[in-house]
């Protein structure tokens, strides 16, 4: 039982760790802006070999303890209940390792877990074998019209699911885990039908895949490439048999077209015209933060844990593979 504010470190002093909620609004994005504002988490120390980017991090978050690295902090003796992974995925693994030697009850870590599926599965495995918990930022389990949306496709509320498309960019592992979790939560297990095209417009070690999955009852999920130098684009449609229902904007708005009759053609229905509403993704990294926190107070569920994340990276690897095989 944790008595007191629950003792944080940041590993990564980045974007994702606090540096997107720097003179922004109320709605954090971050590790750190989350932590800050629940108001019950003490970042107490974090960590980046970046002497400037270091620095700057802890002025910003008012961080008592600064280290290069994680063996300084061990050296130091300090103890901490929760540790937030947000350095390069490429280091994800060995900070992992690192971090395990301090103990602490939970490590939340940024998406992907790794760069490698074998590294991923080698990340929960350690967690496990340490009694660690792992939590993986695969942010929208925490976004309320995600866990509202989950609920009325599972009570029928859209009808029949026909069909799902993910609209995507910046990387399959890297943006595309997200889409993948983000199906996996809603339609439960995904398999791989084929992956047709990579398109470079991130990393040449994790390009854009646009491919087709299905389900285990047979819907067909489409994942449809853009490309990140243009824009951003995350947008998930779902065509139901009583309404189709879109997020837009990465969840920030949504869209519902529902059933009417043709007002032109007698016997025939269509959609109706868009209706908005806006979204609740904004509120994502905050609920994070309440359900770490509940659960190493008093054992409420995780809603995402190294389990999902690399059933995730597995499907964005095998999407990967393939698509490079079908691309030659």
């Amino acid at each position: 039982m944790i008595s007191g504010d629950v003792k944080t470190l940041i590993v990564g002093c980045g974007n994702i760790a606090g540096g997107f909620d720097v003179d922004q609004g109320s709605w954090p994005s971050t590790h750190a802006g989350a932590y800050k504002h629940h108001g019950k988490f003490d970042i107490a120390a974090c960590v980046d070999p970046d002497k400037k980017k270091l620095e700057q991090f802890a002025a910003n978050w008012k961080v008592k303890h600064s280290f290069s690295s994680i063996y300084e902090v061990k050296s130091y003796g300090l103890d901490f209940d929760v540790i937030s992974i947000c350095s390069p995925t490429p280091f994800h693994h060995s900070d992992v390792c690192e971090a395990l030697k301090l103990k602490p009850k939970l490590i939340f870590c940024e998406k992907p877990l790794a760069s490698k599926y074998e590294e991923a599965v080698d990340i929960k495995n350690m967690c496990e074998q340490a009694g660690v918990l792992l939590v993986v930022n695969h942010t929208r389990r925490w976004d309320p019209k995600v866990i509202e949306l989950r609920n009325d496709i599972a009570t029928g509320e859209l009808g029949e699911i026909r069909s799902v498309v993910g609209y995507y960019n910046k990387g399959v592992l890297n943006n595309g885990s997200h889409m993948v979790d983000l199906l996996l939560n809603l339609f439960g297990s995904l398999n791989v039908v084929t992956a047709i095209s990579a398109v470079n417009d991130y990393s040449i070690d994790d390009p854009t895949v646009t491919a087709l999955l299905d389900t285990d009852s047979g819907l067909p999920v489409h994942l449809v490439a853009s490309h990140a130098s243009e824009y951003g684009l995350f947008e998930l449609e779902i065509i139901g048999s009583k309404k189709t229902i879109t997020m837009r904007d990465g969840g920030l708005n949504w869209s519902s077209r529902t059933i009417v009759e043709n007002p032109r053609f007698k016997g025939y229905k269509n959609l109706t015209k868009d209706q908005y509403t806006e979204g609740r993704y904004s509120e994502a990294m905050i609920g994070a933060a309440e359900n770490i926190y509940n659960d190493i107070t008093r054992s409420e569920e995780l809603l995402c844990t190294g389990l999902e994340a690399c059933e995730a990276h597995k499907i964005c690897c095998d999407l990967l593979n393939m698509a490079l095989v079908n691309s030659k």
